[in-house]
C-alpha cells in the first residue's frame, strides 16, 4: 500500500468551518480542531483532507483512519512541533494526501482525532469511485449519528440527529427503528442485522425524514414505551422513493426511563397511612417532648432501574390554621436533599400539625411525592405553689393577717423542655387578674373588704394551655371571732350546767329526812 503523504503547514488561520463530532470543546491544552471544508469527498483520483489545530502546547499529534462500515482501512498518525505563539497559542496546519488505489471503492469515513488527555474528534465521509456509471451508481450513502449518546438514559423525547450523504451530491433520507432489549446476562444491545430489522414487528420505525443540507434532527415521542434497554438503529437511503436500507447501519444503545419512582415511608409502628393527597387529617398522632420520629425513605425505587441515581428531598412544614377564614397557612419548617438523604428525623419539641413530603426523583427528572401529616398535641402546663416556703395544693384555706404578707412561690411550675422558658404566672384575686411573675410578695388586698377572698394561680405557655390552683384565703379576725364565738359558746354551757347543778343540790336538801 502506498504510503499517505502529509503537508504541514505552519500558518495562523482562523477559520469557521463545520465539524462533525467535538470539534470545537475547549478541553485541556486543544481549541478550534477542525475541517476546512466539511463537505464529503467524491472522487476517483488522488484527493487532500486538511484542517487546522490550535493548541497551548507546541508539540502534539494527531491520528487519523479510514473505515467501510466499521472496518479499518487505513489509518497513520503524524506530530507537530510549534515554533511561534500567535495569540497565546501555537496554530497548526495539517493536510493529509490520499491515494484512492489503496482503498478501493467504497463510501468510507475519515476520522481525525487529537488530544493527550481528553481526545477531540472529527469525521466525515469519503466516496471512492472509479467512474463508471454502473458502479458509481452502487455507491451507498454516508451516515454519522450526533445524538443519541450510547448508553444514556433518556425519558419522553428523543433526539436523532446527524449527517446523511450520497456521492452525487443529492440528499438522502433516513429511516430509524427502536427496539427493545431482553438483555439476559454477558448479552450487549446493537446485535440485529439488516434482514432480522426489516422483518422484526415489534420495532417503531418512520421511513421518509427529511434531511437538510445533509443533516437530520429527528424528534421522536418515546413516552409510551416501557423502561428499560433499546437498540436505536439508524440508516440512509440513496433516494426519497426507497426504502432500501444501503447505508451503513448505525446503532445506539439507550436507556429509556419513563415511570417515575414509587416513595415509600417507613415509620416504626406505622403500616399503613390511608394516605389522600387532599386530606390534611393526621396518620400520625402524639405528644409534645415525645421520642424523636426517624421515617425512611430508602426502600423507594425505580421499577425497573432500582434505586440507583434516585435523588431524595425532605420537606417538613407546618400547616397553621387561618384565623381570618378557613383556609391554612403553610410554613417552611425544614427541606433537606440528596442522593444519601434517605432518613429524616423529627423532633417533638414543637407542637402542631405538620406535614412531612418525601419527593423521589430519578436521573431522568421523573418525580414521585408522598405526603405524611403529623399532629403533635402540646402537654398543659403543671402548676405548683407555695405559700411561704410550704406546699400548698389546690383547694387549700390560709389564714392572712391585714398586717402580714404571703411570699408566693411557682417557679417550681414545670413542662416539656421547650415550653419551660415561655412559662408565664398570673394571680387572680376573685377571678381578677392582680399580678403577674412566678415569684412574688402578697398582702391583703385593699379592694377586698370581706374577711375571706379567692386566690388562683394561672400558669400558662407559649401554645396558650393553662393548669391553675385556687385557695381560700382567710383574714385572721375572722379567724379570731370564731374563736370568740367558740368560747362564748363554752362558757355558757359551763354556767348553764353549773345553775342545774346548784338547783338540783337546793332541792335535795329542802326534803325532810326521816
Amino acid at each position: 500500500m502506498r504510503i499517505v503523504s502529509f503537508v504541514l503547514i505552519l500558518i495562523f488561520i482562523n477559520p469557521l468551518s463545520f465539524v462533525i463530532g467535538n470539534a470545537d470543546a475547549e478541553t485541556n491544552n486543544y481549541y478550534n480542531f477542525g475541517f476546512y471544508d466539511s463537505e464529503p469527498v467524491t472522487s476517483q483520483d488522488i484527493f487532500t483532507v486538511s484542517g487546522y489545530l490550535n493548541s497551548e502546547l507546541n508539540q502534539t499529534f494527531i491520528s487519523w483512519s479510514i473505515s467501510n462500515f466499521g472496518s479499518i482501512l487505513s489509518s497513520n498518525s503524524f506530530e507537530f512541533y510549534g515554533t511561534e505563539k500567535i495569540n497565546s497559542l501555537y496554530n497548526y496546519d495539517w493536510e493529509i494526501e490520499i491515494n484512492p488505489i489503496n482503498l478501493g471503492i467504497c463510501t468510507c469515513l475519515i476520522t481525525i482525532s487529537t488530544g493527550i488527555n481528553e481526545i477531540l474528534t472529527i469525521s466525515k465521509p469519503i466516496f471512492i469511485m472509479d467512474g463508471t456509471i454502473l458502479n458509481d451508481s452502487k455507491t451507498k450513502p454516508a451516515i454519522s449519528i450526533l445524538s443519541p449518546v450510547d448508553e444514556l438514559i433518556y425519558t419522553n423525547e428523543l433526539l436523532i440527529s446527524g449527517f446523511a450523504w450520497n456521492y452525487d451530491s443529492t440528499i438522502p433520507n433516513v429511516s430509524w427503528s427502536i427496539n427493545s432489549v431482553f438483555l439476559l446476562e454477558g448479552q450487549i444491545t446493537c446485535q440485529m442485522d439488516f434482514i432480522e430489522l426489516s422483518n422484526i414487528s415489534t420495532r417503531l420505525i418512520d421511513d421518509g425524514s427529511e434531511v437538510h443540507h445533509n443533516s437530520f434532527n429527528i424528534d421522536v415521542d418515546i413516552s409510551s414505551l416501557d423502561d428499560g434497554w433499546y437498540s436505536l438503529y439508524v440508516w440512509s437511503h440513496d433516494s426519497i422513493e426507497s426504502n432500501l436500507i444501503n447505508s451503513e447501519l448505525k446503532c445506539v444503545s439507550i436507556k429509556i426511563d419513563n415511570d417515575s419512582p414509587i416513595v415509600v415511608i417507613n415509620y416504626p409502628g406505622i403500616s399503613d397511612y390511608n394516605y389522600t393527597q387532599e386530606s390534611i387529617i393526621p396518620e400520625i398522632s402524639l405528644l409534645e417532648n415525645s421520642p424523636r420520629l426517624s421515617f425512611d425513605g430508602s426502600v423507594s425505587n425505580d421499577p425497573f432501574w432500582g434505586r440507583n441515581g434516585l435523588s431524595f428531598v425532605w420537606t417538613l412544614v407546618e400547616i397553621i390554621p387561618n384565623i381570618h377564614n378557613d383556609d391554612y397557612i403553610v410554613e417552611v419548617i425544614e427541606i433537606i436533599s440528596g442522593n444519601d438523604k434517605k432518613v429524616f428525623s423529627l423532633t417533638t419539641d414543637k407542637s402542631g400539625l405538620f406535614r412531612l413530603t418525601l419527593s423521589v426523583s430519578d436521573l431522568s427528572g421523573n418525580i414521585d411525592s408522598k405526603d405524611i401529616h403529623i399532629l403533635i398535641t402540646n402537654l398543659n402546663p403543671i402548676a405548683k405553689l407555695k405559700i411561704n416556703g410550704q406546699d400548698v395544693m389546690d383547694g387549700d384555706d390560709i389564714i392572712l393577717s391585714n398586717f402580714n404578707e404571703l411570699i408566693l412561690d411557682a417557679t417550681n411550675s414545670s413542662d416539656t423542655a421547650n415550653d419551660m422558658e415561655s412559662l408565664n404566672c398570673i394571680w387572680k384575686v376573685n377571678n381578677i387578674p392582680y399580678y403577674e411573675d412566678c415569684y412574688r410578695k402578697f398582702i391583703w388586698p385593699e379592694s377586698v373588704t370581706n374577711d375571706k377572698f379567692i386566690l388562683t394561680l394561672e400558669v400558662s405557655d407559649n401554645d396558650g394551655l393553662i393548669s391553675h390552683i385556687s385557695i381560700a384565703v382567710l383574714s385572721d379576725e375572722a379567724n379570731n371571732n370564731g374563736y370568740y364565738m367558740i368560747l362564748l359558746l363554752i362558757i355558757s354551757i359551763i354556767f348553764v350546767s353549773y345553775a342545774f347543778y346548784k338547783r338540783f343540790n337546793v332541792l335535795e336538801n329542802n326534803i325532810p329526812k326521816w
